[in-house]
């Protein structure tokens, strides 16, 4: 039984579902080069992170620094 317009139980509207249905039909270029935007800086961010101390340990040379930094490296992949 409906009252005042209310969704039924079976067709409950959330914030979620409303955006989701507003977001589907304009589904393409936009948020694909969003989408692309977003895992580049995420994928730049990681390379950076691991390979930039890489290099700086590849220049080290006492063999105790490079070990520690190393299993540093490895702790924080």
């Amino acid at each position: 039984m409906r009252t005042g317009g209310s969704p039924g139980a079976g067709e409950r509207s959330t914030l979620a579902t409303v955006m989701v249905d507003a977001a589907v039909p304009g589904r393409g270029r936009p948020l694909s080069r969003a989408r692309t935007a977003t895992l580049v800086s995420l994928a730049s961010g990681m390379a950076a992170t691991l390979l930039l101390p890489a290099a700086g340990l590849a220049r080290e040379p006492e063999a105790w620094r490079l070990a520690s930094g190393a299993l540093g490296l490895a702790a924080f992949a």
